[in-house]
């Protein structure tokens, strides 16, 4: 039998494995392993997820000035150093803006003048 988890609240860390009795509905038979929550880390280290995701230091990310939804590049350096900076390839909204001035007005005479603005009263 596994050891029930154990909640130590003046950390908010939960430890060890949860058994289905310990679920909201004790029809769930499944495990869940539970990582400890304020786990310390070194100032400036990150590590690599199960899902390859990194997160960076709120420090970081503010000293360089990167935006949530930013593009960022990922490159590795002849070192080995794995080097994230910003993109300075076109991004995908500079793409779609382009994309969108090269097809608009290409269909000409496909509606008649001031049909569109007729369509577009009715939603208001």
């Amino acid at each position: 039998m596994r050891q029930a988890a154990r909640y130590e609240p003046h950390t908010g860390t939960v430890l060890g494995l949860l058994r289905p009795s310990r679920f909201p509905s004790a029809d769930d038979a499944c495990y869940i392993l539970l990582m400890a929550r304020g786990v310390k880390r070194r100032r400036g280290f990150t590590r690599l997820s199960p899902k390859r995701q990194i997160t960076l230091p709120l420090a970081v990310v503010e000293q360089a000035g990167i935006r949530p939804g930013e593009e960022l590049a990922v490159a590795v350096d002849d070192q080995g150093r794995v080097v994230v900076s910003r993109s300075s390839a076109e991004t995908v909204g500079d793409r779609r803006r382009r994309a969108l001035e090269q097809v608009a007005g290409a269909l000409p005479d496909v509606w008649p003048v001031g049909a569109l603005d007729e369509l577009r009263s009715e939603w208001r």
